[in-house]
């Protein structure tokens, strides 16, 4: 059987640094680096049970914020209930605007 999806987005920050070891064992951790990484991943891989974001990703095209824009349509078009969510990102806008449409999104979802 295979392992959960975790996505981890960050352009610099190594998640072997971040999370604790157990989360190794539990889940099939994907590091995307970029906005293309995580679209690649979202649309070629199991859909993961959790995403961790960060705002500043260093191709400055597109941001966490547009990742978190992305999974919440691939969501609405594949019917989709929303992963478990969290940002790690030292960016203080970026992450409550990350987090702000999660939440609204998943509110939504609710209903």
């Amino acid at each position: 059987m295979n392992k959960p999806i975790l996505i981890w987005i960050d352009d610099w920050r190594n998640p072997k640094n971040f999370l604790s070891g157990s989360v190794f064992t539990k889940y099939e951790v994907v590091w995307c680096k970029s906005y293309n990484e995580f679209e690649v991943t979202l649309t070629n891989r199991e859909f993961p049970s959790v995403v961790f974001f960060d705002h500043d990703l260093g191709d400055r095209v597109r941001d966490g914020k547009d990742c978190a824009d992305l999974l919440i349509d691939f969501c609405m078009k594949n019917g989709y209930k929303l992963p478990e969510y969290y940002s790690q990102s030292q960016n203080p806008v970026g992450k409550k605007n990350i987090l702000g449409v999660l939440d609204s999104f998943k509110r939504f979802q609710e209903k």
